[in-house]
């Protein structure tokens, strides 16, 4: 009987190959919910079946998959310019591109 199932995924932001080690279910379940991978990234899984003679190869790879995006990390280099007695222009970088967790669509300014 199959003892347990190894996971490998690929994507994420940055990009890296196959995780590695793989992820051990631990058992004979069919399914398995990876965690902590990031938001806004494509992601493609295999799976390997085990038993107590050996490890499978690893299945073909699952289509491509999205997962959701998330609130973004904050602006980096806030600075501020006077520009009259009445203006203050505020100026700052963009959000980098490994914390920005989907499409940035507006800054508020307080």
């Amino acid at each position: 009987p199959i003892s347990g199932y190894f996971i490998q995924y690929s994507g994420g932001i940055p990009y890296a190959g196959w995780s590695n080690p793989p992820i051990d279910t631990m058992g004979s379940r069919l399914s398995y919910t990876v965690r902590s991978l990031h938001p806004d990234a494509n992601y493609t899984f295999r799976v390997s079946a085990r038993n107590r003679i050996g490890t499978s190869d690893y299945s073909d790879s699952s289509p491509l998959v999205e997962t959701e995006e998330d609130v973004p990390g904050p602006p980096r280099d806030i600075s501020t310019v006077t520009e009259s007695s009445r203006s203050i222009r505020v100026r700052w970088s963009e959000v980098p591109f490994e914390q920005q967790n989907g499409i940035i669509t507006r800054y508020e300014v307080e």
